[in-house]
């Protein structure tokens, strides 16, 4: 008996993402400064980490993550409400990092889990991608096309104001 290939999770990750940057660019997130799309192991997934310019209402991120082990993705948008986000951010100390800047902040999540059915989303909900004998990841257009039609929601969620 045969076994296929082992998925291959970094061209998955690579293909998600590729797919969605233009997306993310054109809602005027930037790529992080530092932390550069890839593997991320101390999480032991795959990201890309995005922030929107600093707003007199604080500070907007977005992450795309992909999890081997759970072959799923997800996208998570959080907002930090903060009157000096661009001081804090722009004013940081030597050695700071945004890590840093953000931790203690008041914030509020909105995640991106794209479901035919418009389910409520509950934690630790993930959309899972499905791999062939080759290792090759099925139905990325699929994926990729209800990322995109879930993607207005997402964004008008992320850039309401006030927290919950």
């Amino acid at each position: 008996m045969t076994t296929g290939a082992k998925p291959n999770h970094k061209a998955a990750f690579a293909a998600l993402h590729t797919g969605l940057a233009p997306t993310f660019l054109a809602a005027r997130l930037a790529p992080h400064p530092v932390w550069q799309p890839g593997w991320d192991k101390d999480n032991a997934q795959y990201s890309a980490n995005y922030l929107a310019p600093p707003t007199p209402d604080g500070i907007r991120t977005v992450t795309l993550v992909y999890g081997p082990a759970y072959k799923g993705w997800h996208i998570i948008g959080v907002f930090h409400p903060c009157l000096d986000a661009a001081e804090r951010l722009t004013n940081a100390a030597p050695g700071t990092t945004w890590a840093d800047c953000l931790s203690g902040l008041p914030h509020r999540q909105t995640d991106l889990v794209p479901w035919k059915k418009r389910l409520f989303w509950r934690a630790w909900v993930k959309r899972q991608l499905r791999f062939d004998a080759d290792g090759t990841a099925l139905g990325l257009d699929q994926t990729l096309a209800a990322i995109l039609n879930a993607w207005p929601d997402f964004l008008r969620a992320l850039n309401r104001p006030g927290t919950m």
